[in-house]
């Protein structure tokens, strides 16, 4: 899979154009910091299933339709998917430092979430950044896979076995 002339190339520059998709409902949730938007956060995760869909689709289109096993394609896939994570978290740290001021300082920041529930963890944002990484690590992560799981054999043109012929 990875020996393909190009291939880890199209999967790290799809990871970082998936991240940064994915991540403008993200940041409109940490500029309200209101609980009660939270669905932006899982409109986020619906776009990067949606986005690892596609690439994976444009991934076997580009590799020969049915010249590579179900294995390589499940492992192309989640490297994909964690790649992008990595890429994801990077941008919800750098954003959060910036619309949260004063989360390094002594205190509370000046920003906190607002109509969290009492059984919130609490810290510095009042759940904020446990709310924005959890879903950027296991959200996305969920749907990633089931992304990859799905693709890699729906996109198999010839599905009786491995070779493409019985």
């Amino acid at each position: 899979m990875l020996k393909q002339p190009g291939a880890l190339p199209f999967l790290v520059r799809n990871a970082v154009l998936i991240a940064i998709i994915s991540s403008f409902p993200m940041i409109y949730f940490i500029r309200q910091a209101d609980f009660s938007q939270i669905w932006l956060l899982y409109l986020g995760d619906v776009v990067f299933l949606g986005s690892i869909f596609f690439v994976m689709m444009r991934y076997n289109r580009r590799i020969g339709n049915n010249n590579t096993p179900v294995s390589l394609m499940l492992i192309a896939g989640h490297i994909l998917t964690i790649l992008s994570i990595s890429v994801f978290c990077l941008i919800a740290f750098i954003l959060i430092t910036v619309y949260v001021p004063g989360l390094f300082s002594s205190g509370h920041a000046e920003k906190e979430l607002v109509n969290a529930p009492a059984n919130m963890v609490e810290d510095k944002t009042n759940g904020l950044l446990f709310i924005v990484f959890m879903n950027a690590a296991f959200g996305n992560f969920s749907a990633g896979s089931f992304a990859t799981i799905i693709t890699a054999y729906i996109s198999k043109r010839n599905q009786k076995s491995e070779q493409g012929s019985m």
